[in-house]
């Protein structure tokens, strides 16, 4: 069995919809950022994942990230999107890091919103550079 990007995310939005506690909002903007991450880094070819040997293709969160980063400095279709989610994706993962590391804060159910609102912008941004890269949709 599998799982697909687009089905993380649905999982976040149950989450976020009916939380029973603050660990389903929490576990909401992490499984929003994974989603995000998974739908990059199938969204965009390993072509553009670098020569750094410690930044394997699918092996970080980094290596993801900076796909996108090196895809937005190119001339070719999909830079804007690249260059939207190389925005996108530093933010949610920051919090994603406070919803899975810092128990004690403090946090509104904005900052979880917030997330999977970000994560179904980057999913959409994911499958318009599928089409234009001709490569897998979220």
């Amino acid at each position: 069995m599998s799982v697909t990007p687009k089905e993380i995310l649905e999982t976040a939005k149950r989450l976020l919809n009916n939380p029973t506690s603050e660990s389903d909002m929490r576990s909401a903007a992490s499984r929003a950022y994974y989603a995000a991450l998974h739908a990059t880094d199938r969204a965009i070819p390993n072509t553009f994942a670098g020569n750094d040997k410690t930044a394997a293709p699918g092996s970080s969160h980094d290596a993801i990230i900076g796909k996108a980063d090196r895809l937005s400095k190119m001339g070719t279709q999909g830079r804007t999107e690249a260059a939207q989610l190389f925005a996108i994706l530093p933010k949610i993962k920051k919090i994603r890091k406070m919803a899975d590391y810092q128990l004690d804060a403090n946090s509104e159910s904005k900052t979880y919103s917030h997330a999977v609102s970000q994560a179904e912008k980057a999913l959409s941004l994911c499958g318009d550079l599928a089409r234009k890269l001709n490569t897998s949709a979220p």
